[in-house]
């Protein structure tokens, strides 16, 4: 698999569902649906009938793809990655800011994602 097809790939594996009920709530929505919708987007990231995975598993599966890429180009994701994993662990914990703050994270993180797609898409046909 090329670069340009592992980040497509990460795309569309991360960056759609990293956020995807975010979205539909909006990061300034009730807390309680926000809360919902971050369960859905950061531990279900990817659903299927052999179990989910959180959004630090999909990444690791994308990931292994993109190792030669630019590590400047990984960077943001990783980051993103690692500080909405560590959210996704607690929940149930976080109070509101704390909520709103990981669902700006977690539409950034769908951004970076799409920008290294962007960045490792090659020429066009």
């Amino acid at each position: 698999m090329s670069l340009a097809e592992a980040a497509d790939r990460a795309r569309h594996d991360l960056g759609r569902y990293v956020a995807l009920q975010v979205r539909w709530v909006g990061a300034d929505g009730p807390a309680d649906a926000l809360r919902e919708a971050l369960d859905a987007d950061l531990r279900h990231t990817r659903r299927s009938p052999g179990g989910d995975l959180g959004v630090a598993e999909v990444w690791a599966a994308c990931r292994e793809g993109l190792s030669g890429a630019d590590p400047a180009l990984l960077e943001p994701v990783d980051g993103l990655v690692a500080r909405l994993g560590e959210r996704a662990s607690r929940l149930e914990a976080l109070d509101e800011g704390a909520l709103r703050e990981t669902a700006g994270w977690a539409l950034a993180c769908a951004e970076q994602v799409r920008a290294l797609a962007r960045a490792l898409a090659g020429p066009p046909e």
